[in-house]
């Protein structure tokens, strides 16, 4: 029996319309569906590289601005922490989406970083790329007068995934931060977070 055979209309549809051959005006409309659409993990295991995809293609399309936000929030939503190092992808292509949209993927793994912490006992490829990319933007801070707060925001979010991910290099790139208001932020963050090492 076909994957295909166990899903209701609505989910079938829903993944049908982001198939390949179809308008990107379909499968726009079948990702602002699939936000509020529960899928069982079958049905995800089909559903999340079709929208994978579809965040690949549009990234920088501002037509299909509010659908790549949407499938973000899905696909990272959806993603076994397993499979977290998938993200990668986005990491190493960050600077290729629109601000907003480089928030919603830092926001969403460090959610789902919260939600998964007690499983997280491995070293994940993601780890380095957060690293790498704090780097620049503690660089960019520092050179440049005024930070807008998307791009505090995003920091923020990468520090904090990094903290969630015990990983040293948080500790580097903390020590280095400079504004102690921003520092007691992150802190009162974490504390929130009660976090048991």
């Amino acid at each position: 029996m076909k994957a295909y055979d166990k899903m209701n209309n609505l989910t079938i549809e829903i993944i049908n319309d982001l198939q390949d051959e179809n308008t990107l005006e379909v499968k726009r409309f079948a990702v602002l569906r699939a936000l509020t659409t529960n899928f069982d993990e079958e049905q995800e295991q089909i559903l999340s590289p079709l929208l994978f995809d579809f965040i690949i293609e549009n990234k920088s399309n501002e037509i299909m601005d509010v659908a790549v936000g949407v499938a973000i929030h899905k696909y990272i939503g959806i993603l076994p922490i397993s499979k977290i190092d998938t993200i990668d992808v986005f990491m190493n292509d960050l600077a290729e989406f629109p601000n907003k949209h480089q928030l919603s993927i830092v926001k969403m793994i460090t959610r789902k970083l919260i939600a998964n912490y007690p499983l997280l006992e491995k070293e994940y490829a993601l780890e380095k790329h957060l690293s790498n990319i704090v780097s620049c933007y503690i660089h960019f801070c520092d050179h440049t007068p005024e930070i807008n707060s998307v791009d505090r925001a995003i920091l923020l979010n990468l520090l904090l995934s990094l903290r969630l991910l015990r990983s040293k290099f948080f500790y580097k790139w903390f020590n280095d931060l400079k504004e102690k208001w921003f520092i007691d932020i992150i802190n009162n963050r974490i504390n929130k977070m009660d976090l048991e090492d």
